[in-house]
């Protein structure tokens, strides 16, 4: 009996809520092939083993501090070094320029020890250069200090206050991300550069291939940008591999991208397209990019359809949760609470929608707490909550709780190449529940819902008012004869279309050998 074929999926989140990944594994799990997941988690408790979908889930730690060591390490030992070499110059040529030497010990070697402090957290306990730096910024303080007292250069007191403002540091623990975190926006502009994601990129990168590479796999299913970095990897380990890259947006699409993101982004591509031995993305117009950017192989389209299921009987749960009347109609807003997916026009809308109608927004991220705000100032005793913030639902129970809105609403905003042609999981989320779509009218999403009639459009550049209107003037009879286009959606474009596309891509991987490719050598 031959063995199944063995399977990696890689990817740089913790698989909880990634549905495409849970979908595929599942499909490749059901058709006989052995799959591992290969996920990162800050999240001490689900660190290790376990099953999703029926595969093998491996889920490694992500340590932040970790991402910092290698920069801020080898920053600490040249600046020790360069101060160490400039104390020592002024010690034996400077001479009698005290105030010279002051400064020196003055600032110089607070400064030093500052960094130290700086860098503790991100090393090892007891790391052994880290101490030989502090050693030896303490010799030539001290050392420093007495050559200028005996040459009566300074004073006994100079010197007790410079040691006591040393002790204060030291016992402190000051350091420079004191600063940065008073400095918000500076922290925040280096967290957008090219340099620290590229860190970032790699540093996650080599956590899956360290995971992976104790292992034998036949395919390896790269998810993204990091898992096409670590699946390069694997490939330049194990040139055997067959390497499946599935890309799920346009990398150097996302709104306000930087130049130095944006390039980060093509030079990894490029540097692994010959690394590339099959290609999956998520609809045409995506696959048409690429084709005219890179040289990848011709792209299979798996879309992110959801898996058909039998007519839901709703139970009330979405009102119960939301503290609503049952007869309350409800605009729901699931998933991310991020920038650019239209929650601001929504927001603004939340004053002036009809009575009748409340927003729902049931998800998590970092508006949460501009959309707790905006929902306590609506609050008002003539009518029930204009605006319910709600956790999300638990992924195996998203239809349940989905099917309890009149409208489900994907506003994003018209602000990226990844936005006008995104078609996302909710697409298929909200039909599948029987709840008609509310978008925004961008080329992937109007192209769907105009085909099937599972919806309305909003203008691209959307303003408030446009929701409001709608809610205002659209009657029942428009969203009941959605809600029946909804099923007809959910059965002709269900996962099963786009399932057997997956599962005849691994076929073709059977069917013939693959050609040995030259690869580049330029390293990203």
């Amino acid at each position: 009996m031959n063995k199944p074929i063995r399977v990696a999926m890689l990817v740089h989140n913790d698989v909880k809520r990634d549905a495409r990944v849970r979908k595929e594994a599942r499909s490749l799990v059901e058709a006989g092939y052995d799959v591992d997941v290969y996920g990162i988690s800050n999240d001490l408790g689900r660190i290790g083993t376990s099953q999703i979908e029926g595969a093998t889930l491996r889920l490694l730690r992500s340590n932040k501090r970790a991402l910092l060591r290698s920069w801020l390490e080898k920053g600490v030992i040249a600046a020790a070094a360069l101060i160490f070499v400039a104390l020592a110059i002024a010690a034996f040529t400077l001479g009698d320029t005290h105030w010279q030497l002051r400064w020196l010990i003055f600032i110089a070697v607070p400064a030093m020890l500052i960094a130290a402090n700086s860098v503790r957290p991100q090393l090892s306990p007891g790391n052994l250069r880290l101490r030989l730096v502090e050693l030896g910024l303490g010799f030539c303080a001290s050392a420093l200090s007495i050559y200028l007292l005996d040459k009566g250069l300074i004073s006994l007191p100079e010197i007790i206050a410079q040691f006591a403002l040393l002790w204060f540091i030291s016992g402190s623990g000051l350091n420079v991300f004191h600063f940065l975190k008073q400095a918000g926006k500076l922290k925040k502009a280096y967290s957008r550069s090219g340099h620290n994601i590229q860190s970032r990129h790699r540093a996650l990168a080599t956590l899956l291939f360290n995971g992976v590479r104790k292992r034998k796999y036949d395919i390896v299913h790269s998810h993204d940008l990091i898992g096409l970095l670590a699946g390069k990897m694997i490939k330049e380990k194990n040139p055997d591999t067959v390497l499946i890259w599935d890309a799920h947006e346009i990398y150097e699409g996302v709104p306000d991208i930087a130049d130095e993101y944006f390039k980060l982004c093509r030079e990894i591509i490029l540097n692994s397209e010959t690394y590339i031995d099959r290609f999956i993305t998520i609809n045409k117009s995506i696959a048409q990019f690429y084709a005219a950017n890179y040289n990848l192989p011709p792209a299979s389209i798996v879309m992110n359809a959801t898996r058909a299921v039998p007519s839901v009987q709703y139970d009330g749960r979405l009102h119960n949760a939301a503290g609503l009347p049952q007869t309350q109609k409800i605009l729901l807003f699931q998933g991310g609470f991020a920038e650019y997916r239209g929650l601001d026009a929504l927001m603004r809308a939340v004053p002036s929608i009809p009575r009748d109608w409340s927003v729902v927004a049931m998800g998590w991220g970092k508006l949460k707490s501009e959309l707790d705000r905006v929902a306590k100032e609506a609050e008002a005793a003539d009518r029930p909550p204009a605006l319910v913030v709600i956790p999300p639902a638990a992924h195996d129970e998203l239809v349940e709780w989905t099917a309890g809105a009149t409208l489900g609403i994907i506003p994003y905003e018209n602000v990226c190449l990844n936005h006008l042609y995104c078609t996302p999981n909710k697409l298929w989320e909200y039909p599948n529940a029987g709840v008609p779509i509310l978008a925004t009218d961008v080329v992937e999403m109007a192209e769907m819902i105009n085909q099937w009639g599972t919806g309305f459009l909003l203008p691209r550049d959307l303003h408030e008012r446009d929701i409001v209107r709608f809610l205002e003037k659209t009657p029942d009879s428009e969203i009941s004869r959605a809600k029946k286009n909804c099923e007809r959606f959910s059965e002709e474009m269900g996962w099963h279309r786009f399932e057997s596309v997956l599962l005849d891509l691994y076929g073709s991987l059977h069917e013939q050998p693959q050609a040995k490719q030259h690869r580049r050598k330029v390293a990203v």
